[in-house]
């Protein structure tokens, strides 16, 4: 890390600091949880009554790839990397946390004769935590329920 990227990080807002805190805890427990409760109840764990969210819509998806990138520090500098599912599954939570919604969207293509499966995060029906035409590479199969704020309190 250069000198110059330590007063960036300096500069950083609280909520950011906190945001990037949990990606580092929560990413390897959500790892965890995968490999030990498996998809469905982890989801189930994540997906409780949805809410109608009172962020404007822009205002939470630029949210939403703001927290993406402290995933993804939290990725690359942290314990795990975490798959696409640990780290979009964490990202729900930090969503969550912050009163938003999000939707994961599981898609799957055929690539060099094998099945490829990807997972990402959508906020008003952007993703957040991938480029935009990850719709277009991937072709979206599971619809999952939406994620609210009041999961994971």
């Amino acid at each position: 890390m250069r000198t110059g990227d330590w007063a960036r990080w300096w500069a950083l807002p609280a909520n950011d600091w906190l945001a990037l805190a949990l990606a580092f805890v929560w990413l390897p427990l959500t790892g965890l949880g995968l490999r030990w409760l498996g998809f469905k109840r982890m989801q189930d764990r994540v997906a409780t009554r949805a809410i109608p969210s009172e962020t404007p819509p822009e205002i939470a998806v630029e949210r939403g790839r703001t927290l993406s990138r402290w995933v993804g520090v939290a990725a690359r500098c942290g314990l795990v990397r975490g798959t696409c599912l640990t780290q979009s599954l964490t990202l729900l939570r930090l969503l969550q946390r912050e009163g938003m919604m999000g939707q994961l969207r599981i898609g799957v293509r055929m690539q060099a004769d094998q099945l490829d499966a990807h997972a990402w995060v959508e906020v008003d029906g952007q993703p957040v935590n991938d480029s935009p035409d990850v719709t277009t590479r991937y072709a979206a199969y599971a619809h999952t329920r939406p994620f609210n704020s009041r999961s994971f309190r």
